[in-house]
């Protein structure tokens, strides 16, 4: 019954019938009547188109997002400006945007580390996004300076393991712990080669249509959040059997 009743209610609401539909005030009150009469007698009607709707919006912005992953492969993919850990020809690649003082970026490092001891054949390709205040634009203006260098999957770890917020200072301290010439690195924080790493970064995001971290893509899916390292074993292995992350 609930079926039929939003079909009938879809074609009287849909803008093609109701521009052909001339209704007289009696038959336009007597049929605002019966849907209000019928949604209370039904509520969980409501609540099926509310959660149909919400479904929908989500396969609509999944097909989208997986389209725009598509067209942008090669600038996600291929590692240009941005730091390349695990395998570097590895056969299924894990791509990362994240921000120094996201929190879950933080509480998923262990997750991401975990994937790439555990697994030889995954390349993790990390795309600075500073999203969380100026803060975060230091510490990736500093960090972007860093990525081919060797010693950077530590500069990183530790830096996103920082429980206290990131900043200049803070990012400067963790380069000084391991060696690095800070003062290269402050005066270089604003320079071109830095700037483009980000920039290069915040442009795909915005192709994307990406808003926070951490944000993964994989195979032709994008993942937001700290979904966990099952989660991320379930689309690596998927992409490893039948070359997407749902097969």
């Amino acid at each position: 019954m609930t079926w039929l009743f939003l079909a009938v209610l879809g074609c009287f609401l849909s803008p093609a019938i109701a521009q052909d539909t001339k209704f007289d005030p009696a038959q336009k009150q007597a049929f605002e009547s019966l849907i209000r009469d019928y949604l209370l007698k039904n509520p969980q009607v409501l609540r099926e188109a509310l959660v149909a709707m919400d479904r929908h919006e989500r396969e609509q912005e999944e097909k989208v997002r997986s389209e725009a992953v598509a067209k942008h492969a090669t600038d996600l993919f291929s590692g240009t400006r941005s730091a390349v850990l695990g395998n570097p020809n590895g056969d299924v690649t894990i791509v990362e945007f994240f921000d120094y003082n996201c929190g879950y970026c933080k509480r998923s490092l262990g997750d991401v580390e975990n994937l790439l001891r555990a697994d030889p054949g995954l390349r993790l390709v990390l795309k600075e996004f500073p999203v969380l205040g100026r803060g975060s634009v230091e510490a990736a203006q500093i960090s972007a300076q860093l990525i081919n260098n060797p010693r950077f999957h530590e500069f990183h770890t530790k830096l996103l393991g920082e429980k206290n917020p990131v900043d200049k200072k803070v990012a400067l301290s963790v380069a000084q712990s391991l060696g690095f010439d800070t003062k290269s690195l402050e005066a270089g924080m604003t320079q071109k080669p830095s700037q483009d790493v980000i920039e290069d970064s915040l442009r795909l995001a915005d192709n994307l249509n990406l808003n926070g971290t951490p944000t993964y893509v994989i195979g032709n899916e994008v993942i937001v959040g700290a979904v966990g390292i099952a989660a991320l074993r379930q689309k690596i292995q998927a992409v490893r059997k039948c070359g997407k992350s749902s097969c």
